[in-house]
């Protein structure tokens, strides 16, 4: 963010595209600056559809998952009934899990990366916890999670996710670059940016579908399963706008 502001009043005519930043990050400044940043708290309003009348909270202290939980507690508001920071990766989670009543049929947000959630998750099933539902933003959109978890850890770990289908030859294009477009929304962020600049530069058309609306890529979101060997969109599969 702080290398954005830089831009704007230093390099003013220059277009530059930002895929790690979302617009709300800056307080609304645009400029000559398009950002393709996901919009974590539209993934959050419609995971809270999701969320019953207790919701818990697992951090790890980190900046983005103080922005996550901040706005959570901000929209869950009076059902809100418990949060926990989990700094070290290796903690023992009994203490904080075993026996506490809050936890159960509760509806846990973990925003935290994927190996401390899918710490979390497992330990919530060792315990016997059984949650109402698992609830993580994009963050935890990652094969990974199918890796580190059994399939009664994710049962019912729902994930929201911005990444549409991808052409296929720009889908090969980013295959043979090392890119993951179809988990990476940087990697995703990106292509959107650069069809962006090309379609404006040499009157191409766009091939992607997410419109850029006050210099920022408005993303969708649809909420994804974690199943037994993969993410399975739920309900119809339609993305929420």
């Amino acid at each position: 963010a702080k290398g954005a502001e830089i831009v704007i009043t230093t390099t003013p005519d220059l277009l530059v595209f930002i895929p790690t930043i979302n617009k709300h990050e800056m307080g609304g400044a645009g400029g000559n600056i398009i950002f393709g940043g996901i919009d974590y708290k539209r993934q959050i309003d419609v995971l809270l559809n999701y969320a019953n009348d207790k919701v818990v909270l697992f951090n790890d202290g980190s900046r983005r998952s103080s922005e996550l939980s901040s706005h959570i507690k901000e929209q869950a508001d009076e059902r809100m009934v418990y949060a926990k920071d989990i700094k070290n990766i290796k903690t023992d989670l009994s203490g904080v899990i075993k026996s506490n009543s809050k936890l159960k049929k509760s509806s846990i947000f973990l925003n935290m990366p994927i190996v401390k959630s899918s710490l979390v998750a497992s330990q919530l099933t060792q315990h016997a916890v059984n949650p109402h539902v698992l609830l993580s933003t994009q963050v935890n959109y990652n094969p990974l999670l199918l890796k580190l978890t059994q399939f009664k850890d994710r049962e019912f770990f729902y994930i929201a996710n911005s990444i549409l289908y991808m052409d296929k030859r720009l889908k090969d294009i980013n295959l043979l670059l090392g890119n993951s477009p179809d988990y990476s929304w940087i990697d995703y962020s990106a292509s959107i940016g650069m069809d962006y600049i090309f379609a404006n530069n040499l009157g191409d058309m766009r091939v992607f579908e997410e419109d850029i609306y006050q210099n920022q890529i408005e993303y969708k979101v649809r909420i994804e399963k974690a199943g037994d060997s993969s993410f399975e969109p739920l309900g119809d599969g339609k993305f929420d706008y």
